[in-house]
């Protein structure tokens, strides 16, 4: 069990390398940008960047998918390499169809967007880089696919440092601000392209073919609606903000939203190992049972304990990463990091539906959750504004995971051995949330060392949630952690 573990661990913790290092530069950097940047122009900037994920994730005709699919297929190089070169240059010719359709009807697209027009080259280079994002998909899964971590995080870093500098030299020097933001993602995903293209093309024969394509749209198309519903479920907030509210409101929202949102960081580098992790039981499913209910354990005391972390850390983080007018923000800021470890979860219980290739019911069940989040937005938001919309993103999340749940335990396509104790796990995070909500002392430091102890008794308790084989286990790592530390120590010595 301990060896599936330390595999699933082993790529996550790659993969979380690139993503620590963006959310800590994104972190010290806030000061910054808050400090240049008005609630307004960062309210923008955000709706910019959910524009851009729509366009992204809408015109990639769900290849972010069919690929995966597609892919392990068949083990042959020569259906591998068929199935991201076709896919890579049918998504290039997309992504010119978006900027011809998109600069033909600017204005249409500004007018929906903003209850102001702004201007059209904001637009403009939202649209290239949503088609560099888009574009970077295939070359993204081939080394992912192929467990290639330290060279897609290495990738990521160079466009992590591109991008940074590019900002600041932009946004502080410069004075570009929303124009410069923006086209300093535009310049580090080209960086990132050529990157992409020079580690991949040596080691790959380029094969295109168009009935490939077709069975590549032909997966990806039923995911459409899934991506449009986990779009609006994610991203809708900022609508409904603007809409109730303004773009200052959207702005100090998204600086909330960042700041809780860092826990992906955590969630993505799971999910993100957890795809080619768990396809390699897709014919092992006795030993998957297990396994699987296992992971889902480890991953809501480990992940769970950390966005549980972000209540009392809050004010702390605001008071020091963003400037005053942003500081009631911090009221979202767990409440996000919750919504983020919530909706991490969900991957645990898509294998079965991957298994049996009827990833239609995600999509269904994402259409469902979609439709009662909006309910919920438009009641919480327009009379608790940015608190109501970190609470809907929530209960958004929730139901995906419960549809999900139910489905497969009606079912039974794969009985997967759930523990109890994930339920006293659950009820001590719930406990735990309530008494950080009643407790708003003015004094900063006070509030802090009181919510501090309350999450050591948190940690504590959850150690007694583990049986006595994992208690043994921990401690054994803990032992020679401790054992490499004090080696290398008398060695330096």
């Amino acid at each position: 069990m301990f060896e599936h573990l330390k595999k699933l661990l082993k790529g996550s913790a790659i993969y979380g390398i690139g993503n620590a290092l963006n959310s800590l530069i994104q972190l010290f950097l806030l000061p910054l940008f808050t400090a240049y940047l008005l609630p307004v122009e960062y309210g923008i900037i955000s709706t910019l960047s959910i524009f851009s994920i729509f366009i992204s994730s809408i015109f990639s005709f769900g290849f972010g998918s069919s690929i995966g699919l597609v892919y392990f297929d068949k083990s042959t190089d020569f259906h591998k390499e068929k199935t991201i070169w076709s896919s890579f240059v049918f998504l290039i010719i997309i992504g010119l169809i978006i900027n011809i359709i998109g600069n033909i009807s600017i204005d249409t697209i500004n007018d929906l967007l903003f209850k102001e027009p702004q201007k059209n080259i904001y637009l403009i280079l939202t649209l290239i880089n949503a088609s560099l994002i888009t574009i970077q998909f295939p070359l993204i899964f081939r080394l992912q696919f192929e467990e290639k971590q330290l060279k897609f995080v290495l990738i990521n870093l160079i466009f992590i440092i591109t991008n940074i500098c590019l900002k600041v030299l932009f946004i502080v020097k410069l004075n570009y601000k929303i124009e410069g933001f923006i086209l300093s993602e535009i310049i580090g995903r080209i960086i990132c392209l050529i990157i992409y293209l020079i580690t991949i093309i040596p080691f790959t024969k380029i094969k295109i073919e168009f009935l490939m394509i077709k069975k590549l749209i032909k997966f990806g198309l039923p995911m459409m609606p899934s991506f449009l519903s986990i779009y609006i479920l994610q991203q809708g907030n900022i609508f409904f903000l603007q809409y109730f509210f303004n773009l200052e409101v959207v702005g100090i929202y998204s600086i909330g939203f960042t700041l809780g949102y860092s826990i992906v960081l955590f969630t993505s580098s799971i999910s993100t190992a957890w795809f080619p992790f768990f396809m390699t039981f897709k014919d092992k499913q006795d030993e998957a049972k297990t396994v699987f209910g296992k992971m889902l354990k480890y991953y809501i005391i480990c992940i769970g304990f950390i966005s549980i972390c972000y209540f009392p850390f809050s004010k702390i983080i605001i008071y020091f990463f963003a400037d005053i007018k942003y500081s009631i923000s911090y009221k979202i800021i767990g409440f996000i990091s919750l919504a983020y470890f919530i909706q991490g979860l969900a991957v645990f219980f898509y294998p079965p539906f991957y298994f049996i290739k009827k990833i239609y019911y995600t999509t269904i069940f994402q259409f469902i959750s979609c439709i009662i989040y909006i309910i919920f937005a438009i009641l919480l938001i327009s009379n608790y504004s940015i608190l109501g919309a970190a609470l809907s993103l929530i209960i958004g999340n929730i139901i995906i995971n419960l549809l999900h749940f139910f489905y497969n335990k009606r079912n039974k396509i794969l009985e997967i051995l759930y523990e109890k104790q994930i339920l006293y796990i659950l009820g001590l995070f719930i406990f735990s949330i309530i008494l950080y909500s009643f407790i708003d002392i003015k004094n900063i430091y006070f509030d802090f060392s009181l919510k501090i102890s309350i999450q050591f008794l948190l940690l504590f308790c959850l150690y007694l949630t583990l049986s006595v084989e994992e208690k043994n286990s921990l401690k054994e790592n803990f032992i020679k952690i401790r054992f490499f530390f004090l080696r290398n120590k008398h060695d330096n010595k």
